[in-house]
């Protein structure tokens, strides 16, 4: 093969691997059928990584412990999803999705990972995400973002508008870039408008909490320009998102008080108290299957069962809910305890096998952010929620050492290429 076409067969190649990363960044949550376009693009990186490094793609000799125990067991909960799915029924799309991820996340030489391709995603999703909100805000006048958008509900969007808007946060500190730290500044200027025009609660309590976890690693940094400029810019961001949703914080605080006056007069059938009653409705189906669970497609009649036993009301069985908005309780009600032990494996396993694992670094932040928000919404039965989150952490470790091979060296890869 003529060398000038070598490097461009090579050049396509390593295009084609960072594809998943291109299309979170430029479609994935803000475009219809997002999530089926990402499915294919995963098979043609997965497909791109094995031609391009062959046995050091998929021998375990090349991989980071990290990468070996993380990939065994996210691998341990799909096998056990398939069985399930034989059985009584799981969620095939979540068992899709999490296999492509394993197989993208284990093949790719992380040593080797380019975090640029994040930078520019996010970038480029900031100006999609903007574009949105003057669509739906503005041109259109919803009250609350995306309900008539048909991307998905305002809960799970509102998720990804914070995940994103933390890793722009975080690269605006890490990047030595003047400008890059501008531009990943004001991008997540644009996710936290996003999130907080979903009109959401419980997004917008884990963005309060991590806010105040790098708050606190600011402080501890012992750089007085750092945190002087952090400080300016966390104000005069506040101050923006401020003026722009005056309205929508009254409106959402005067709503919080009135649901919790009416659950303290007894009444449940207001946003929390139905959440309150489908929660006490999984509790008691987990009771009766608490070892694998009573599968995707078979608890809905348990909420019949339920107002008839006098645990819940009418209006939930009206409500017919899709989840049981807790990604817990809904984990381990279709799933079973195994399924929630094996679930919450994943994240346990890739944080301590980290070298370096603290409550402050990105992945620690990713894990906190997802569990705060699977108290009251399922993030994972979104499945461009599930890509997108789960990219953004498997990639989030510093993993150029702690190989399985003695040295890098070992790998062979041609660094020119890139």
């Amino acid at each position: 093969m003529p060398s000038y076409l070598k490097s461009y067969t090579l050049k396509l190649l390593n295009i084609l691997i960072y594809l998943p990363f291109i299309w979170l960044g430029t479609g994935l949550c803000l475009v219809e059928g997002g999530r089926s376009i990402m499915t294919k693009l995963m098979v043609i990186a997965v497909v791109s990584l094995l031609i391009l490094y062959k046995k050091q793609a998929w021998s375990w000799v090349y991989k980071t412990r990290q990468q070996l125990y993380t990939s065994t067991a996210i691998l341990s909960f799909v096998v056990y999803l398939a069985l399930l799915q034989a059985y009584h029924g799981a969620d095939e799309g979540l068992i899709r999705t999490l296999g492509l991820l394993t197989l993208y996340y284990y093949l790719f030489p992380l040593h080797l990972f380019n975090n640029r391709w994040i930078v520019v995603a996010l970038l480029l999703n900031a100006i999609g995400l903007g574009y949105l909100i003057y669509q739906n805000a503005y041109l259109v006048n919803v009250n609350r973002l995306v309900v008539d958008a048909k991307l998905m509900n305002p809960i799970p969007f509102a998720t990804y508008c914070m995940v994103a808007a933390i890793t722009q946060i975080y690269y605006a500190i890490k990047i030595q870039s003047v400008y890059l730290k501008i531009l990943c500044l004001m991008a997540s200027i644009v996710s936290i408008t996003g999130m907080l025009l979903t009109d959401t609660r419980g997004v917008a309590l884990a963005l309060a909490i991590i806010a105040v976890l790098i708050v606190i690693k600011l402080l501890i940094s012992r750089s007085k320009a750092l945190i002087t400029i952090s400080i300016l810019l966390f104000t005069l961001s506040t101050i923006l998102i401020g003026i722009l949703l005056k309205n929508t914080f009254i409106n959402r605080y005067h709503q919080t008080q009135y649901e919790i006056h009416q659950i303290q007069k007894g009444n449940l059938n207001t946003s929390i108290g139905i959440r309150f009653q489908i929660w006490n409705s999984g509790t008691h189906t987990l009771l009766e299957h608490p070892f694998i669970g009573i599968g995707s497609k078979n608890f809905r009649p348990e909420f019949k069962k339920h107002f008839e036993q006098g645990i819940i009301t009418k209006n939930i069985m009206y409500f017919n809910p899709m989840h049981y908005h807790n990604q817990f309780i809904d984990m381990a009600v279709k799933n079973g305890l195994i399924g929630l032990v094996l679930f919450l494996g994943i994240f346990f396993v890739f944080l301590l096998k980290q070298r370096k694992v603290t409550i402050y670094s990105l992945s620690s932040v990713y894990v906190i952010v997802i569990f705060i928000c699977g108290l009251t919404d399922v993030p994972f039965s979104h499945l461009s929620i599930t890509y997108f989150f789960m990219l953004l952490l498997l990639f989030s470790s510093n993993t150029k050492s702690d190989s399985f091979a003695k040295s890098y060296n070992e790998l062979n890869v041609d660094n020119n290429r890139w």
